[in-house]
């Protein structure tokens, strides 16, 4: 997040569980910072409520270990399509600033 954002295409493979902070407050922080990059979430740990959190924020994709190859190209080729919004958010919110969605 120290970059400046790159307007090429492609996408962000967020694991849930990491050492110092959780994939889910890394996806809350860069929708602070309105940071637009679509996240593929993977976890070995995955429950029902994690991954609707995550869909709510905005995730493209929510694989659970372990997964194929192919699963993993088709989640990261989605969000080439598009960028999905948190669930609720509209222009006004803080994570859609100018109305421009995550």
């Amino acid at each position: 997040m120290a970059y400046p954002p790159s307007d090429l295409p492609g996408c962000l493979v967020l694991d849930v569980a990491l050492p110092d902070l959780s994939g889910l407050d890394l996806q809350q922080r860069m929708a602070e910072m309105n940071r637009q990059i679509p996240i593929v979430f993977i976890t070995g740990h995955g429950d029902v409520p994690t991954s609707v959190r995550a869909m709510k924020a905005g995730a493209v994709e929510f694989l659970t270990k372990p997964f194929g190859e192919r699963d993993l190209l088709d989640a990261s080729a989605k969000p080439s399509t598009a960028i999905r919004s948190p669930v609720g958010c509209t222009p006004s919110c803080r994570s859609c600033a100018n109305g421009t969605p995550l």
